[in-house]
């Protein structure tokens, strides 16, 4: 009986996004590169990942520190749902902040401050997603939300790491 419930404890939060020491949700990582690759590759390579990535870059982007190797951003993702009535509209949107930091060698990401918009009267705000209860939307939803954002953080993850990558690749073949 033990087993089944650790079982079932695991299986649920493998969907929910990572929080760090505080309890905020945040997704962060320190990604180390070859240490010929320098910091202004590695920012230019990263500000192309914003360009390529949201709508309009320069709404985005609201620091770019190429000096100090940093880019903050603030982006939002549409949280599609497969709940009838629901399949066109989705269930709102969540806003995040995206902090990158690039030096010699290495850079790092933090996506964090995640902020459900329902945006529609029959889809409240769930409010921040570091939060256990929602605000204002119901349980089901803001469980949907918070799987649904985890899912869409993890492959915008796996796309900026393989963007840099292949961004900095070409910049050093560029001859």
């Amino acid at each position: 009986m033990i087993l089944v419930l650790v079982g079932i404890n695991v299986g649920c939060a493998q969907n929910m996004p990572p929080k760090n020491e505080d309890g905020r949700v945040e997704y962060s990582a320190v990604v180390y590169m070859d240490s010929s690759v320098t910091k202004d590759a590695i920012y230019s390579a990263a500000r192309a990942w914003f360009v390529d990535n949201f709508k309009d870059a320069k709404e985005v982007l609201q620091v770019q520190d190429k000096e100090a190797g940093e880019l903050v951003g603030k982006g939002y993702i549409n949280i599609p749902s497969n709940r009838f009535g629901y399949i066109a509209i989705g269930v709102g949107i969540v806003w995040f902040n995206v902090t990158l930091y690039a030096k010699e060698g290495r850079y790092k990401y933090i996506i964090s401050e995640f902020v459900h918009e329902g945006g529609l009267p029959q889809i409240r705000d769930c409010g921040s997603l570091d939060d256990e209860e929602p605000d204002r939307c119901s349980r089901s939803i803001f469980l949907e939300v918070k799987e649904k954002t985890d899912a869409a953080m993890l492959l915008m993850i796996s796309d900026l790491r393989n963007s840099i990558s292949q961004n900095v690749k070409k910049a050093q073949d560029d001859w």
